[in-house]
């Protein structure tokens, strides 16, 4: 179900599409052939944000609200919030802390080589010293297994080299609960192609057990996601 909130001050232009479950609110315009894939969301800017002596969220709201603005061209894609054109702008010349501190993205391209053929995915789940998989089948029509609903639980359809990968990143980058996706090459060799910091652990409750970090298995069940992160941090 897509919002419009109360439709005030909406412009759409020509040839634009609207994703599926999206949120525009008022005080937005949409330009020329805009593509917009789903659940994404677009807001009005109200809080202030200029000064860097105090937090933002002390800093009270504006007494004009930015105006969204969506150019022409433009490919949206899912998932994506747009929050008040000048907030964005203004972090071109204001900074966060964490920006202050992290190094420049710039000069480099970054390209990922298409897999064709694959029918499924391998999600391996790490929290501390223990790691959970299980085998996601691509959906009909589709190239995604993420989200199908279609998963297999059984440790036999599982490729350990996955698992092993997994425990051997997560060490370096030294990350307290964290998912992998992996898929295979023509030759069978595990890839990663994507991180998440966030899944939903309903999941994988249904897992047959775990592997700790030497690649034994412990069979069981009602696992204690929660617990083992706060473990982690204590």
């Amino acid at each position: 179900m897509t919002c419009f909130g109360t439709g005030r001050e909406i412009e759409i232009g020509d040839n634009s599409g609207i994703g599926i479950n999206a949120h525009i609110l008022n005080n937005t315009i949409i330009g020329n052939n805009v593509m917009m894939g789903p659940n994404c969301c677009m807001l009005e800017s109200t809080h202030l944000f200029n000064r860097t002596d105090i937090v933002m969220r002390k800093q009270g709201r504006k007494k004009e609200r930015d105006r969204v603005v969506v150019g022409d061209d433009v490919w949206i894609g899912r998932d994506v919030m747009i929050i008040g054109v000048c907030k964005g702008f203004a972090r071109l010349f204001i900074p966060t802390e964490f920006a202050k501190m992290y190094h420049s993205e710039k000069g480099y391209v970054y390209f990922q080589d298409f897999i064709p053929n694959n029918s499924f995915d391998i999600r391996v789940v790490v929290v501390g010293d223990k790691a959970f998989a299980l085998k996601r089948l691509v959906r009909k029509n589709d190239f995604r297994a993420s989200g199908g609903g279609s998963i297999i639980y059984d440790k036999n359809q599982i490729d350990e080299r996955c698992v092993k990968i997994a425990f051997d990143v997560n060490e370096k980058i030294q990350s307290q609960s964290i998912a992998y996706d992996f898929v295979f090459d023509k030759d069978n060799n595990p890839l990663i192609v994507e991180i998440s910091y966030g899944y939903s652990k309903k999941a994988y409750d249904k897992c047959e057990g775990y592997w700790d970090m030497d690649l034994n298995w412990h069979k069981g069940e009602n696992f204690d996601f929660c617990g083992w992160m706060i473990e982690q941090v204590m």
